[in-house]
């Protein structure tokens, strides 16, 4: 297992249309999912983490317990795309819980999204200088949050809130499972499991509270179990989630997804757009003044233009209006304009971790992510970044070929 300090990153759940923080008790409403990204980042506010480990149980995140041959994730994707196609969709994430022993097949739970959601969500904190260790769905936190396993193996662990109830349960078989519910319906399943679970004397059932409505009924679900039921906080879950191993198959974040952003370029559109509205929104105030001003530079532009052809004839006039022309041409500096370049001749080796731009220049972050890197497509993707008519220039056009993580620094023209 891998454990971060604390003091250098907090844990961060989302679940439904709520934020759960380490460091208070009670959650904190987004509503719309657009809206995650922002709520967290208003809530840190100067406080922002250096580093962030996310549990994420959207509405649209689904889990099922499937049977697959024994192998990684690109073994798992071949045989279980047709019947589960989010597993072939690179706008969407997905993870598996790590496969029961078997000679050739093995059973797991399957998580993955049915709609795009957590690569947008990370791009927009990585812009905010955020970064993030992993994200992994809330069934696989449940999974370790009890601190005394039975003897037998066998548990059932139920996490409450205001009108949510998430199980995920270890059967007596060996099996894993989960089962979720939202609005009404959510104190009745989560009751009912609870019943079924204090039936039976090989499981033991663990509830876990995560408001104050939770509590509450987390208190009477363990009185249904009496003596068995053990009643769980939100800092026990937290505990859990900085127990959890990157390097994991639940992982939801694969290692070229954790390493680049360049799988959001290829899978979503949308989440470089939220990437490069988010690196506006921390350049802030100066930014924003450019923008208008460059708006009204174009209009001055346009008018000085029609001056030259209609003072052509008078040179020494035409030279001071071009002059004039030439000291309100934009700003060189382009987020988006290096934001498309990036992606153009990337080497399928490299692999982008971060872009991080300000008025003087940029620095490109990334690493080698698989064996087989050239010296001749390395140089390739240079030469195209360096080109004429970009705007900027690199501080080294044509750096060694790294052999793992590397930083390309630029200025602007």
């Amino acid at each position: 297992m891998s454990i971060s300090p604390h003091s250098n990153t907090r844990v961060a759940l989302l679940w439904g249309d709520r934020w759960w923080i380490e460091g208070r008790n009670e959650p904190v409403v987004f509503g719309e999912f657009s809206r995650a990204a922002e709520t967290l980042l208003a809530e840190f506010g100067d406080a922002r983490p250096a580093r962030l480990r996310l549990v994420y149980q959207p509405t649209f995140l689904a889990s099922t317990a499937v049977n697959c041959p024994q192998g990684g994730r690109s073994t798992l994707r071949e045989a279980l795309q047709e019947e589960y196609p989010s597993l072939g969709d690179d706008a969407l994430a997905w993870s598996y819980e790590p496969l029961a022993s078997a000679p050739q097949t093995g059973t797991t739970l399957l998580h993955y999204e049915t709609q795009p959601g957590l690569y947008a969500l990370i791009a927009s904190l990585h812009a905010a200088g955020i970064v993030i260790e992993g994200a992994w769905p809330l069934a696989t936190v449940l999974n370790l949050v009890p601190a005394d396993w039975p003897d037998t193996g066998a548990l059932t662990v139920v996490a409450v809130a205001e009108k949510q109830t998430l199980i995920f349960r270890h059967t007596p078989m060996g099996v894993r499972e989960t089962e979720q519910a939202l609005g009404a319906g959510a104190a009745a399943l989560a009751s009912e499991v609870a019943r079924q679970t204090s039936e039976r004397t090989d499981t033991a059932l663990y509830v876990v509270g995560l408001d104050s409505t939770g509590d509450h009924l987390a208190t009477a679900l363990c009185e249904i179990d009496e003596p068995g039921g053990k009643r769980i906080g939100w800092n026990e879950l937290v505990r859990a989630a900085h127990t959890l191993s990157p390097r994991q198959p639940n992982q939801m974040l694969p290692a070229t997804s954790r390493l680049t952003p360049s799988r959001l370029v290829q899978g979503a559109t949308a989440a470089v757009l939220m990437a490069v509205c988010a690196l506006a929104a921390e350049q802030g105030l100066h930014l924003r003044a450019r923008q208008r001003t460059m708006a009204e530079r174009t209009v001055e532009i346009a008018a000085l233009r029609q001056d030259v052809v209609t003072l052509r004839g008078t040179d020494v006039e035409a030279n001071r209006l071009r002059a004039e022309i030439a000291r309100l041409q934009p700003g060189p500096v382009s987020c988006g304009a290096l934001l498309r370049a990036l992606p153009r001749s990337l080497p399928l080796e490299i692999v982008l971790t971060r872009v991080r731009a300000d008025r003087r220049g940029f620095t490109v972050e990334g690493g080698v992510a698989a064996p087989g890197l050239t010296p001749a497509h390395w140089h390739t993707w240079q030469a195209g970044l360096q080109a004429d008519p970009n705007p900027w220039r690199l501080a080294e056009p044509r750096s060694p070929v790294p052999a793992t993580a590397f930083a390309l620094k630029g200025q602007w023209r």
